[in-house]
């Protein structure tokens, strides 16, 4: 099963491949946009996770930025966003479906830099998402859960109402 943290080093990774290439004497640099607690020991922690790998796996800078907005507020994300693309960096990346709006934003101002969104759904010339279908992972741990049940009761728990938890 593809984790969270791994999502963005194979995006940073197949997104880097081509940049490397072409700019192979200077080092490229990732800024990854957390929105919520980079500690939160769920979906936000997996990116900071991915952000470390990112640090410590590929040759390029990285930087993070979490804790933006509690309620992921738009205009607070684009800000974060606008501030981390005026930095410079070759690629950010954005972790949640709800950094779509500002990386569509955002990337149309900034278009030398590369932009993702994990978990999003929005395309552009310099903005591309990448999706982990949870619903298929779920489905596999629920099979599980069903087929080694001693009590022919299962149950599935989300702190959250996010289209993904409820697929």
């Amino acid at each position: 099963m593809l984790k969270f943290g791994s999502a963005l080093l194979l995006a940073a990774g197949l997104i880097l491949t081509p940049l490397t290439q072409a700019i192979a004497a200077e080092r490229q640099s990732i800024a990854v946009l957390i929105p919520g607690k980079h500690n939160d020991n769920g979906f936000m922690q997996s990116a900071y996770r991915g952000y470390e790998k990112i640090k410590n796996e590929l040759d390029v800078d990285a930087s993070y930025v979490s804790n933006i907005s509690a309620t992921s507020d738009p205009v607070l994300l684009t800000d974060a966003m606008r501030k981390l693309a005026q930095q410079g960096p070759d690629m950010i990346i954005a972790h949640g479906g709800q950094c779509n709006g500002p990386a569509e934003t955002v990337s149309k101002e900034f278009p030398d830099i590369k932009f993702v969104v994990i978990q999003g759904h929005v395309q552009g010339n310099n903005l591309s998402s990448y999706v982990v279908r949870q619903e298929d992972s779920a489905w596999l741990a629920g099979a599980l859960a069903g087929l080694t049940t001693k009590s022919n009761i299962v149950g599935h728990i989300s702190g959250a109402w996010p289209k993904p938890g409820l697929m």
